[in-house]
């Protein structure tokens, strides 16, 4: 098994947790494997709305689109409906158009899950690659 958290990661961005509903799972009550994407998302948008940055404002003011160009993610344990997991989200690796996210599924006794997701960011109109916004830079560079 291919375990991609990097345990070294110690400053935590974000941490929530949620509970596993029936729509998160398959007919044999495990979730199913894109909806760790899906929460890992959510997870990022809470994030950004603590820390008071706006989606609409950096795609319309700023006119920056933050596609994902890379997910992964490592299932070690099974996780299940009504399982209640906290999930930490840790910065993987930040560069000046890019960044990425880690991301730890966990219940009281295991590491259940690990993903890492990667956004570029990109001009709305041309497509190109443009700066991370400052305001988005500073809280995933200094979670301040």
């Amino acid at each position: 098994m291919n375990q991609i958290f990097n345990n070294k990661l110690d400053k935590i961005l974000y941490k929530d947790t949620t509970t596993i509903y029936l729509e998160d799972t398959d007919l044999s009550g495990t979730i199913y494997f894109s909806k760790i994407f899906q929460l890992a998302h959510k997870i990022f948008e809470k994030f950004l709305f603590i820390k008071n940055i706006s989606i609409e404002k950096i795609i319309h003011e700023f006119n920056v689109l933050m596609p994902v160009v890379h997910a992964e993610a490592d299932y070690i344990h099974r996780i299940s409906l009504k399982d209640e997991i906290t999930i930490t989200v840790y910065l993987n690796k930040l560069g000046k158009s890019s960044f990425a996210l880690q991301y730890k599924f966990e219940n009281k006794e295991n590491i259940l899950a690990t993903a890492i997701i990667t956004h570029a960011t990109i001009s709305k109109e041309s497509g190109n690659s443009v700066n991370i916004p400052a305001m988005l830079l500073l809280h995933i560079k200094n979670n301040n």
